[in-house]
């Protein structure tokens, strides 16, 4: 457990160090607690899920779709931005015209 501590503190740090660069201070406070929440539905899902996973398949079948779930949950984010900027971009050209 603490190896995995000491792998994973790093990663949740640099997410809320992110967070506080990016939000704006007047939202911060609710940003950081969507980020509290999702890490703690994080654990509370997946702990029970991968831990069935690893009693039925083994370990590395755990790891594994721990991971292959990660990136899915990863791409999807990217896949949701890129929407949405294209929209947001779509919905400023009709509204202010092509700046460019």
């Amino acid at each position: 457990m603490f190896f995995a501590g000491l792998a994973l503190a790093p990663i949740i740090t640099a997410t809320s160090e992110s967070i506080s660069r990016r939000v704006p201070e007047q939202v911060r406070g609710e940003a950081m607690g969507w980020h509290g929440s999702a890490m703690t539905i994080g654990s509370a899902v997946g702990s029970p899920l991968f831990g069935a996973v690893i009693d039925g398949f083994g370990p590395a079948w755990g790891v594994g779709s721990a991971a292959l779930l990660a990136t899915v949950v990863a791409v999807s984010g990217l896949v949701a931005m890129s929407i949405r900027r294209v929209h947001r971009r779509r919905v400023l050209e009709d509204r202010f015209g092509d700046a460019a």
